[in-house]
């Protein structure tokens, strides 16, 4: 039996895989951008999410899972890990924002059963749970072989000192950080609308004062949404 030395080998022989947070506003095209993925299969944490699928060609016959208990996703974990999937392979999760909205009101719920929420909200623990379970989640899904694309969508966070406005996914502070440290790449998809009002989705992977994005694989600083996965090739 060899040792773990002897399983050592140049960094450029290595299979390599991609993390990819790709967030934006709803509708403007995230689910069928990343249903076009390799080997894709569409991990649906929100009610119609697979509509925008049915209705692209590309799309329609690309393998979608409904989760209806957060910790489903968990136990796909599980069993991708034990299939070992090849960076020929993709796990879309569909929105990791729904995904966290869900996990917390399931907590929350719970425990109003036992007559712990008087106050008909969740309570500040609910949130630190809720939390643990989304960082548990994003790392876990990051240690894959596989590739892996946390859809999510945008909000706007203002800094109090000068009232500037940074465009973010949708996560507490915690979870976004943990989000931008473990993906490789964390792209911004918006609209670009020319002035005879035709539209063309854009992606930023660059990072600038409002907009928060990261490249560890070198792409274009903008670029055509149509053009992702040839660039990621």
């Amino acid at each position: 039996m060899g040792t773990l030395l002897d399983q050592a080998k140049p960094f450029g022989e290595k299979d390599h895989k991609v993390n990819i947070c790709l967030y934006g506003e709803p509708g403007i095209g995230k689910s069928v951008t990343s249903a076009k993925a390799p080997g894709a299969l569409v991990v649906q944490c929100e009610r119609n999410a697979a509509l925008p699928l049915i209705l692209h060609e590309e799309t329609k016959n690309v393998p979608t899972l409904q989760i209806e208990e957060s910790d489903q996703v968990m136990d796909l974990y599980w069993e991708i890990r034990k299939e070992k999937w090849d960076e020929t392979r993709t796990v879309v999760l569909d929105t990791a924002s729904e995904l966290q909205m869900r996990n917390l009101a399931e907590i929350w719920k719970a425990e109003q059963k036992k007559g712990k929420r008087p106050d008909n909200c969740p309570w500040q623990q609910d949130y630190k749970v809720n939390t643990e379970f989304m960082r548990d989640v994003i790392i876990s899904f990051c240690d894959l072989t596989c590739n892996v694309i946390f859809v999510c969508h945008e909000t706007n966070e203002k800094n109090e000192l000068d009232g500037s406005m940074t465009t973010r996914p949708t996560f507490t502070p915690k979870l976004s950080a943990t989000m931008y440290a473990y993906c490789d790449l964390m792209l911004y998809m918006y609209a670009d609308i020319n002035i005879k009002g035709d539209m063309k989705r854009v992606i930023r992977s660059s990072p600038t004062r409002s907009i928060k994005a990261k490249d560890r694989l070198g792409l274009p600083n903008t670029f055509d949404a149509e053009s992702l996965w040839e660039l990621i090739k």
